[in-house]
């Protein structure tokens, strides 16, 4: 394991033998700098918030340590334990989130556990998880929604009908390489009765901008934006 402060400030332990991790955090000390300084701005303006992907807490960390209760789900035992280790003092779930509760099966390469996808043929690592809908565990009253799963965004929406209130900003990574269901994915974005928004990051000041997405846009035109993230709010 290797520890790092981050350029958000907040300090995490990672596996140096994941790919991903090591490359952006051990090089860079940022993982998703558009969320990671969202969060930084908006912390103050929220009380709680549920994280699905929290990975190794990046982002559960930054809310945190701001005073913001944090509900972090994460279904891969190993990114489990550091997730807790970084976040002590969050609700921690140890499960997979999808549209239907079930068991199914996580699977990861294995220099790329934080690549661990639900029901996927890709994988030479495998765990069996318990896999539950976001409403059925009753989070009430949430402020923030972060969904990070490796293309499996759609069902985790769809499970979240009750949780996902008019108040709720919502925030969608966006990966059309990913996301398994991208058409139902966003057609659900669409027909959000809500504010969109892709997060910008400039490098030069660590600020963040909400560059709008018109209600006029035909979101076929999103197909072209490889990686991003969507906020909803």
């Amino acid at each position: 394991m290797a520890t790092e402060t981050l350029r958000s400030g907040v300090s995490i332990t990672f596996d140096e033998y994941d790919i991903k991790d090591n490359n952006k955090l051990g090089v860079y000390q940022m993982m998703n700098p558009a969320v990671e300084f969202y969060l930084k701005d908006i912390a103050p303006t929220i009380s709680k918030a549920v994280v699905v992907g929290a990975g190794i807490g990046i982002y559960s960390k930054i809310l945190d340590e701001a005073g913001v209760e944090t509900h972090n789900i994460e279904p891969n035992s190993e990114r489990f334990g550091m997730l807790q280790s970084n976040v002590p003092n969050g609700t921690n779930i140890n499960k997979a989130i999808s549209d239907t509760a079930s068991t199914g099966t996580l699977k990861w390469f294995t220099l790329t556990p934080s690549g661990s996808k639900l029901d996927t043929n890709n994988g030479s690592q495998s765990e069996s998880v318990d896999v539950v809908t976001l409403d059925s565990l009753n989070i009430a009253d949430v402020d923030l929604l972060i969904v990070d799963v490796n293309g499996k965004e759609y069902e985790v929406l769809q499970g979240a009908a009750t949780t996902i209130l008019p108040t709720t900003k919502v925030i969608i990574h966006w990966n059309t390489h990913l996301a398994e269901n991208l058409a139902d994915l966003k057609s659900w974005i669409e027909t959000q009765s809500r504010s969109k928004y892709l997060l910008h990051w400039e490098s030069s000041d660590d600020s963040i901008t909400k560059k709008s997405i018109p209600s006029t846009i035909s979101y076929d035109q999103l197909d072209v934006v490889i990686d991003a993230d969507i906020l909803l709010e």
